[in-house]
């Protein structure tokens, strides 16, 4: 998709560009078919144990007559950069052409990954990480396939990767990185956990929000990122209440692919730099460690962004900015991150001593204001007052 508006005045709002490549096909029951929906190739298979445990990997890979040595099921989350780097490296004479993303975010980062590495077997990853400039790299192409409904890595041409030595966390992005096509099958979630569904679902929303409350955003991914945000609102609760309604799990699906297209333009911002340190300390799971700051975060970006998140507001049937920041609040309230948050951070004064770590300039400066480091002292301590009971 690409969208261009221009005109004689000289206006940040008279040009903007939306382009993402990826094409979608989503319909419950779509992995039954795989064989019909995908051209022949010698693909590789990138999984975890979990989705071979379920017999989801076996069903995958009768349906491309892939043999054992097509498969990789040992995606770790949260993958570690030596780890990928020493894993990859086993297929790089295997002549791969193509390889499937089957999983979570972490098998789609995964997969990615592989992709970079096989298709650029001299660079060392940790060194191109670290290098700054504009870097255009060959990928193979990629195939998705989303076990869980969140992320949106499905149709974003992002990896996140981290150095568990250094408690880091990297995010590989390349134009290239974009996935071929996305076979998105909400039948697939149907068994998720309730704390993996609540993640997954509080991060598309935190996208949603992100992408909005964002420098680089573009009325396209406004329309996706609100419609996502609609849909984790309205289905989330349906989910908890009944996991194995396939209406309400295809609705979260529809959220994290909304968000994904909409961060794939404007990535991500301050919620998500504030993050990261949580999920490599305490190992607070991702969508839930960015969730515990949207409330404060859309307090402390209203004076830049009135008007967008008055029409934001008003699209979630809320009267104004104040009451969507409660309609935020008591949503996260009821689907339980006051227990996530006691679950996973050991204590407020542990958390605080994290905020040093807490800005990452390519995440925070897309924020619509750009916070200093009292700034995120006080969002920090203001967000675990709203969750932390001590």
């Amino acid at each position: 998709m690409f969208f261009y508006f221009h005109t004689n005045r000289v206006s940040q709002l008279d040009f903007w560009e939306f382009h993402n490549p990826v094409r979608i096909h989503f319909e419950s029951g779509s992995t039954h078919r795989l064989d019909e929906l995908l051209p022949d190739k010698k693909y590789l298979l990138v999984t975890t144990p979990g989705t071979t445990r379920r017999q989801v990997t076996g069903q995958v890979g009768d349906q491309l007559n892939l043999d054992k040595e097509q498969i990789f099921d040992e995606t770790k989350s949260n993958p570690p950069i030596r780890f990928l780097e020493e894993k990859a490296a086993k297929f790089k004479e295997k002549n791969i052409e193509a390889i499937i993303g089957l999983g979570g975010g972490s098998a789609m980062d995964t997969a990615k990954t592989f992709s970079f590495l096989l298709a650029n077997p001299r660079i060392k990853l940790l060194d191109f990480l670290q290098t700054s400039g504009p870097r255009t790299t060959k990928s193979l192409p990629v195939i998705t396939i989303p076990t869980t409904a969140g992320t949106g890595s499905e149709v974003t041409p992002f990896a996140t990767l981290w150095d568990k030595k250094n408690k880091k966390k990297y995010s590989l992005s390349n134009k290239n990185l974009f996935p071929e096509r996305t076979i998105l099958d909400p039948e697939l979630t149907l068994t998720l956990p309730a704390e993996e569904t609540v993640a997954g679902a509080l991060d598309a929303l935190a996208q949603g929000l992100e992408a909005i409350w964002n420098k680089n955003y573009n009325p396209p991914a406004g329309a996706m990122a609100t419609a996502g945000c609609r849909e984790v609102f309205e289905n989330l609760p349906a989910v908890l209440e009944k996991s194995g309604s396939l209406a309400a799990r295809e609705g979260l699906a529809r959220a994290a692919l909304f968000s994904g297209l909409a961060i794939s333009t404007t990535k991500t911002a301050l919620a998500h730099s504030i993050s990261y340190p949580l999920t490599a300390h305490f190992g607070f799971p991702h969508g839930l460690a960015c969730a515990l700051t949207l409330p404060a975060i859309l307090e402390f970006n209203r004076p830049a962004g009135e008007k967008r998140l008055q029409k934001l507001a008003l699209t979630l049937e809320c009267e104004d900015i104040p009451r969507l920041k409660n309609k935020l609040m008591d949503f996260l309230e009821k689907v339980g991150l006051d227990k996530f948050a006691a679950k996973y951070i050991p204590s407020r004064r542990e958390a605080l001593e994290l905020t040093g770590e807490m800005y990452t300039p390519e995440r925070a400066e897309n924020s619509l204001r750009v916070p200093d480091e009292n700034d995120l002292q006080q969002i920090l301590s203001d967000s675990l007052d709203d969750w932390l009971a001590s």
